[in-house]
């Protein structure tokens, strides 16, 4: 029965997920793609990169807390609790960080019940937080410096550089699907990782990629348009710039099974691409979103202690 009702939480954890991926908002930004067809491609790849991929970061955070499986209340909690906060953010628009959600939720449960939680593993996901957009924001800016002295500067006509940035269209969108693999395996871990099962059982894996391919489906679209209308408007080989950063950094942290704020990493790198070209970025919107993400960890941690409480 509990296994049941875990299965079912994930499932609303991972639609949540799902609701708030933001990978084609950079090729939405460069008009390379029009939301309701980035919508359809991002719900299709999510399921692919899911039940192909498997769990990998969710070691990581059950590493947090090695006794998570021997007390469900514990797991029911964690999910129920970043469940309701990615249903808020995803009605709001805000891009949140799946990462700060899971761990803000961990922590809460675990100071609740008493149940000690492994500071290292802590310590090494802040300092990722804290490296990952400042490396997404800054490969995405020398990234197009150096594609504008190497190759854009060098071409005079305009019909030629409208050329290039239509091949640069059709680049971005391939990076977006890359990018969306490594985002999507990293952000089901985190719905999944207290649903107890071997790393190799697919049961888990379907919840999520089901979970967050409707989501998507459901919801997506409002993110998607916050990030890629609103805050700043660029061309596709800026965006080019801002995903190739994502997807190596994104790649890095997967392949180290570092559980890194993907959503950070992307955010910052449309920043970047956006300073680099000089083009205005939308202020208001960018301290809400880093807002959202300041408070993402305390208030999970709240949420999560309080249920714990039941």
């Amino acid at each position: 029965m509990i296994g049941v009702l875990l299965g079912a939480v994930a499932f609303y954890v991972s639609a949540g997920m799902g609701a708030v991926v933001e990978t084609f908002s950079s090729a939405i930004s460069s008009k390379s793609i029009k939301i309701k067809n980035a919508v359809i491609i991002s719900a299709v790849v999510i399921f692919i990169a899911v039940i192909f991929y498997g769990q990998v970061v969710s070691k990581t955070f059950r590493s947090m807390v090695p006794e998570y499986n021997t007390i469900p209340v514990f797991s029911l909690a964690v999910m129920i609790s970043i469940g309701l906060w990615f249903t808020l953010c995803a009605w709001k628009g805000w891009p949140i960080s799946t990462t700060s959600s899971v761990v803000g939720a961990v922590i809460g449960a675990a100071f609740v019940k008493k149940i000690p939680v492994n500071i290292d593993v802590v310590w090494n996901v802040l300092i990722s937080w804290i490296a990952s957009p400042l490396a997404g924001m800054v490969v995405a800016f020398f990234v197009y410096i150096i594609l504008k002295k190497l190759i854009i500067n060098r071409i005079n006509n305009f019909k030629s550089r409208e050329v290039l940035e239509r091949v640069f269209s059709v680049i971005l969108i391939i990076i977006s699907i890359l990018v969306l693999f490594e985002k999507s395996v990293n952000d089901v871990a985190n719905a999944i990782a207290f649903v107890p099962s071997d790393d190799d059982m697919i049961i888990p894996k379907l919840i999520g990629a089901a979970g967050m391919s409707l989501g998507m489906l459901l919801f997506g679209k409002k993110i998607l348009k916050n990030l890629g209308i609103k805050l700043t408007a660029v061309s596709p080989s800026a965006s080019f710039s801002a995903l190739f950063s994502a997807y190596i950094v994104l790649k890095t942290a997967n392949f180290f099974g570092m559980p890194i704020s993907s959503t950070m990493v992307l955010v910052s790198g449309m920043v970047g691409s956006g300073l680099s070209m000089k083009r205005k970025v939308n202020k208001k919107l960018l301290k809400e979103i880093m807002f959202s993400w300041v408070i993402t960890l305390p208030v999970c941690a709240i949420l999560s202690g309080i249920i714990s409480f039941f």
